[in-house]
């Protein structure tokens, strides 16, 4: 009887971009607690979301931009789309026009992640926001 060798399997890009999610999700949550960036509602542990202010999938190159993403409840980020009006406003009272232009301008750039890219996000993670910022603006941040 033959025994087979098993494969060492690699996880796939996408593997790594849903773990990447996850603990940016994460660390948004802990960062911004439980109140809704748009409505100020206290939000439980388990309706606790990580929203987008520009979609995740139309604008990949700010979708892990930690100024994009703010924690909101789940009212505001599926049944009202985001909330973006309201999203708006209260992003340009928190970092300024400037700030919402220069998001405004990047939105519109399309990213391929590639796995070290991914990666060192990840790792960067693992060490704390602080490191993770740090790393996105030096990299991303234009």
């Amino acid at each position: 009887v033959r025994k087979r060798l098993s494969k060492v399997r690699k996880t796939t890009l996408a593997a790594r971009k849903r773990t990447l999610w996850r603990k940016f999700a994460a660390y948004v949550k802990e960062r911004d607690g439980n109140q809704c960036f748009t409505c100020d509602a206290a939000v439980s542990s388990y309706t606790r979301q990580a929203g987008h202010f520009f979609p995740a999938g139309a604008h990949s190159l700010i979708r892990y931009e930690p100024k994009n993403v703010h924690v909101q409840c789940a009212r505001c980020n599926c049944f009202l789309g985001g909330n973006r009006y309201v999203y708006g406003l209260r992003f340009v009272e928190r970092y300024g026009q400037p700030e919402y232009e220069r998001l405004e301008r990047l939105s519109g750039v399309m990213k391929q992640w590639t796995r070290p890219e991914v990666d060192d996000m990840i790792e960067a993670l693992k060490h704390g926001g602080a490191d993770y910022e740090c790393l996105f603006a030096e990299r991303y941040g234009l």
